[in-house]
């Protein structure tokens, strides 16, 4: 249980980590921008909103408070900006990247101590630079004092309530024992979380992607679409919603594909996403209802999928993502085969301890009796020809579409509410679900 309560939050380790990785180029861009020409980019401000609210939400599933309250504090900052409500300068971009220095060492001392304990005056000062941002926003456009804004900033703070004020109480370093004692349990306050932010990152989703069909070459819609699917995925991860996860998984694969220009912008994969979507938006909704996060036709939604992006046409970048791959593919080759080995040199050591066993006496070999001759070949077309038809290409392909329509359609007949109360006996379309296939 421990190891997988650690590998959850190595696992946002590493996602926090890529997040803030594309974050600060961002914010050098958006200082450039804003300094130097006097724009201030509001798709790019909503991307670096979107990533530090991601970051806030996957810390506070996880009960790390001092993450979240400064990456909250952040993210009202850069609300502001994303309002008009203030003008962007150096000060402020300098202020957002110690915040993300800060963050790091965070998630630096969650990795090593699977808590971001210990960091109260540090945290404090951090979030009263932030404020005091705020708060001189607030005076340059004359909206309204600074001590309205600081009572507005506690307001909002009260809806963390599992997550109590840095300043207000203190935590101790715990001992290395301590660490074993960690547990983790999937409270009703994350689960209400994750469908607040599944909701969302969908809906951020699904508006990229139609988008994306009318201007297939807008990366920051691609980036976007990317980011939900990501995060969806990791959400979703981290409270054992696996159906969520695995498809989340396929969707965003699909999205870095395109994104990486390793295959075109194609109608059929988008058509297909925007079916995952309505599918994950399904369990997401049973899951804000008290039900279970299923998506019966994900296997066959999946499949679906990858055909797609396999027979997409290839992007400028094809060649090189795909020598990408296979480098990947070989390592990860290469490191299964050497803990395989690993594995087998401890018996084969401790065999070699042991003495020596008499070696048996040789026993003659029965002699085998001569077989008829047969015509070389002979045998083989015979069972070729039994085990082979020839179809035509076309008609595999319809068919192939045909068998993924029905998925779809079996999954959504299955989930509407209005024939399940009707108590009609569901065996009957085993015979063409993914397993019956």
């Amino acid at each position: 249980m421990f190891d997988e309560q650690q590998e959850i939050l190595l696992g946002f380790v590493l996602e926090s980590k890529e997040m803030l990785d594309e974050v600060e180029p961002l914010l050098m861009d958006l200082e450039r921008m804003a300094v130097s020409e006097g724009v201030l980019d509001k798709e790019m401000i909503n991307t670096v909103f979107r990533l530090f609210h991601s970051l806030k939400g996957g810390a506070g599933f996880l009960d790390l408070n001092t993450v979240s309250k400064v990456t909250h504090e952040a993210e009202t900052l850069l609300d502001r900006f994303r309002k008009g409500e203030g003008k962007l300068n150096s000060g402020h971009i300098d202020l957002m990247t110690r915040a993300c220095d800060f963050i790091r060492g965070l998630l630096d001392s969650i990795e090593e101590n699977l808590n971001d304990h210990g960091f109260d005056d540090e945290a404090a000062e951090m979030i009263a630079a932030l404020r005091e941002a705020l708060a001189n926003l607030a005076n340059e456009s004359d909206e309204s004092p600074a001590e309205d804004i600081v009572e507005e900033m506690t307001i909002d703070l009260g809806e963390f309530e599992s997550a109590p004020d840095v300043e207000d109480v203190p935590i101790e370093q715990p001992e290395i024992d301590a660490i074993e004692e960690f547990t983790f349990a999937v409270t009703p306050e994350m689960v209400a979380a994750f469908t607040s932010e599944a909701q969302e990152q969908l809906e951020i989703a699904e508006e990229s992607l139609i988008g994306l069909e009318k201007h297939p070459e807008d990366e920051d819609a691609l980036s976007s679409a990317f980011r939900a699917f990501h995060s969806l995925k990791g959400n979703a991860g981290m409270l054992g919603f696996s159906d969520v996860e695995k498809i989340g998984h396929d969707a965003e694969s699909a999205m870095d594909k395109i994104r990486n220009g390793a295959i075109l912008a194609d109608q059929k994969v988008f058509n297909l996403l925007l079916e995952i979507i309505d599918f994950i938006r399904q369990a997401v909704n049973s899951v804000s209802q008290g039900g279970k996060a299923n998506i019966p036709a994900a296997p066959g939604l999946m499949s679906l999928l990858k055909d797609a992006v396999s027979n997409a046409p290839d992007g400028p970048n094809a060649k090189e993502e795909a020598e990408k791959a296979a480098a990947a593919a070989e390592m990860k080759k290469a490191e299964k085969a050497e803990a395989v080995a690993k594995k087998d040199a401890k018996p084969k050591a401790q065999a070699k301890a042991k003495p020596a066993a008499a070696k048996p006496k040789p026993v003659k070999k029965p002699v085998a009796k001569k077989a008829k001759a047969v015509e070389p070949g002979k045998g083989e077309r015979r069972n070729a020809q039994r085990n082979t038809v020839r179809v035509d290409v076309e008609k595999l392909d319809v068919l192939l579409d045909l068998i993924g329509e029905l998925v779809i359609v079996e999954a959504m007949v299955v989930q509407n509410p209005d024939i399940r109360d009707l108590h009609i006996p569901m065996e009957r379309f085993d015979y063409i679900s993914p397993a019956g296939l």
